[in-house]
């Protein structure tokens, strides 16, 4: 199996229905547009957390100095408020 994500449109020509084909390797998928634009939209919020991550990590060692168990405990902390942080302003929004 390969590790390369495809990922194409597809057409209904029965029912003129459009969707979203996702390939990994052997494995495939078909979302609704409603799926895939839910999809694309959750990649793009863990993208920019995995680089806020990277970013605390980076200070907390090369700024202040801190070892590395306090700076998995702050990266914790740090992601545990973030997800409550989304949860509240998913909230907010009524979604």
């Amino acid at each position: 199996m390969t590790d390369q994500i495809t990922i194409e449109s597809g057409i209904s020509f029965e029912t003129l229905v459009p969707f979203v084909v996702v390939q990994w390797g052997d494995k495939a998928g078909q979302l609704s547009l409603a799926e895939a634009r839910q999809h694309a939209l959750r990649i793009l919020e863990v993208t920019e957390a995995a680089e806020q991550d990277a970013y605390i990590v980076w200070f907390m060692r090369e700024v202040i100095k801190a070892p590395m168990e306090k700076v998995a405990l702050l990266l914790n902390e740090f992601r545990a408020k973030r997800s409550d942080f989304e949860k509240a302003k998913h909230a907010s929004r009524g979604q």
